[in-house]
């Protein structure tokens, strides 16, 4: 005997005022959903099939706007450039305080370069022009030298060395992350999701069309975790 029939509707969900990482979030929640009331039996494996063929794409919009997992990895690699240059100041001061003559005649060649290149680096949040800031600082290592002869004298030419270090470290980190980005599909947001919401929609459709032609299915817990 059938079920006498009792109308029964899904929420209308508001697509289009849905923050960016609520689409994929959402296209989750109804897979597990509809997987979990026996899709066979409620006769919904056809519509969740088309669903789950769009994770490529649920997947692309979790990734586009999640954190980058190189973001920490950057920042870290800065820090480590950072202190770097922090020891080479560190122990150019230790070494003028010995008042040895052949220190303080090379320490304002230091000072200078420093000056130039190495000051408030802090301040700046662009990697990219620190990372410039102290390549300009090695080079003029390289070209002069008057400094070459002032770093050795102060005993800095270790902590230059792991400058170089630092430097090479968090420029490849840098690169790998813009590789990575430019990888990404470029297509727009709203051109990623649409597949998506299509089929979200026609899942949402397909439910409310069975509903009325099988009264002798029950479709109401899976109607009822649908409307959460």
């Amino acid at each position: 005997m059938k079920k006498k029939y009792k109308k029964m509707e899904l929420k209308k969900v508001p697509f289009t005022k849905l923050l960016k990482l609520e689409n994929p979030e959402l296209a989750d929640n109804v897979i597990r959903v509809v997987e979990k009331h026996n899709p066979e039996e409620l006769l919904t494996q056809e519509v969740l099939d088309l669903l789950k063929a769009e994770k490529p794409q649920i997947n692309l919009l979790t990734s586009r706007y999640g954190v980058n997992p190189m973001t920490a990895m950057i920042s870290l690699g800065n820090d480590k450039l950072l202190l770097s240059v922090s020891a080479i100041k560190l122990h150019a001061r230790i070494a003028l305080k010995d008042n040895n003559p052949e220190t303080l005649l090379h320490y304002p060649i230091f000072e200078a370069a420093m000056n130039r290149h190495l000051q408030k680096l802090r301040n700046s949040k662009n990697y990219k022009i620190i990372h410039r800031k102290v390549e300009q600082f090695l080079q003029e290592v390289k070209v002069k030298p008057e400094l070459n002869t002032a770093l050795s004298a102060l005993g800095l030419q270790e902590y230059v060395g792991n400058l170089q270090m630092a430097l090479i470290s968090a420029v490849e980190l840098l690169d790998d992350k813009n590789e990575l980005v430019s990888q990404r599909s470029q297509e727009s947001s709203s051109d990623i999701a649409a597949p998506v919401v299509f089929a979200i929609k026609n899942v949402f459709k397909e439910v409310e069309v069975l509903r009325v032609k099988n009264t002798d299915k029950d479709y109401t817990a899976l109607f009822n975790e649908l409307n959460q």
